[in-house]
């Protein structure tokens, strides 16, 4: 499958508003950096070179330039302006807008590094805060390793596999901790009774932080890898280990087992016991 790109758009790109609608309208993804590794100019930099720029306009030329070779890609813009789109294989154009008021001097030329989006869809603020659940939080572009299907899926019009393997990253995480929720006689797991922590990226050593219906602390890990292959995994798990607090770990298996304290589950499982319960189904259906 093609690679999926993320792109932020803010008003630190300093250009005015006229130049925000020709991007929008045209839909096109667009760099703004002016100022190359050498110093200011009186006139914005043209080159298309990354190794020109400073250290983090080099990284996002450097993106811009992969993206540009074809994928998907979601992109934000000002006023919670949402895309996803498809990236034709394509040259680099150079675009005249403007700068904005902290222009120097105001209105002065802004030489903006665009690609042309195609079969693009706008996205609703409602189905937006699902997508951008799980995107990159630093930088301006990189490409989005955890994206999943999903945005490749939103492009060509194609449904979600009933699969646990349709799911990115953070929806997996959200589906394991609503798993979790499920008596335990139902799973042998713990019951989570109440988050502690927010699900997922927020936190450094584990996916899922919460208190079970017995008051004890859960500490939660998911991944789509292997035993075999999870094995920092585990480790950041185990370094909350301690007195009362119950680890569960959910990976692909074939079967649940126990082992060094902690309690391995197969994600696939997990998955299909969710989504036949009515509120898994339901859960599911906001994947699409």
């Amino acid at each position: 499958m093609a690679p999926t790109y993320y792109i932020r758009h803010t008003h630190s790109m300093w250009i005015d508003d006229p130049t925000w609608d020709h991007l929008w309208a045209a839909k096109k993804i667009a760099l703004h950096y002016p100022t190359l590794a050498t110093g200011e100019t009186d006139q914005d930099a043209r080159e298309l070179n990354p190794d020109l720029y400073k250290a983090s306009a080099k990284k996002s030329m450097r993106a811009f330039h992969e993206l540009r070779k074809g994928a998907y890609v979601l992109a934000e813009y000002p006023g919670r302006r949402c895309l996803v789109g498809w990236v034709e294989p394509q040259e680099i154009a150079l675009y005249e807008g403007k700068w904005d008021s902290r222009g120097k001097p105001p209105g002065r030329v802004a030489v903006l590094k665009t690609l042309q989006v195609s079969r693009v869809q706008e996205i609703s603020a409602s189905a937006a805060i699902a997508m951008l659940a799980g995107r990159p939080i630093q930088g301006t572009i990189c490409r989005w390793h955890n994206a999943g299907q999903r945005i490749a899926r939103r492009v060509e019009g194609k449904e979600a596999e009933d699969v646990v393997e349709s799911l990115d990253a953070t929806a997996a995480e959200v589906l394991c901790a609503e798993f979790l929720r499920l008596p335990t006689s139902e799973t042998n797991l713990p019951q989570l009774a109440h988050l502690i922590l927010p699900v997922g990226r927020t936190l450094r050593d584990v996916d899922i932080f919460g208190l079970d219906v017995d008051g004890s602390r859960i500490a939660v890990q998911v991944t789509f890898h292997r035993r075999e292959n999870a094995g920092w995994k585990i480790e950041r798990l185990k370094k909350m280990e301690a007195s009362g607090v119950k680890l569960v770990f959910f990976l692909t298996c074939s079967a649940s087992f126990e082992e060094g304290g902690i309690q391995f589950y197969p994600l696939q499982e997990a998955y299909r016991r969710f989504v036949a319960t009515p509120t898994g189904r339901q859960w599911f259906m906001q994947q699409r």
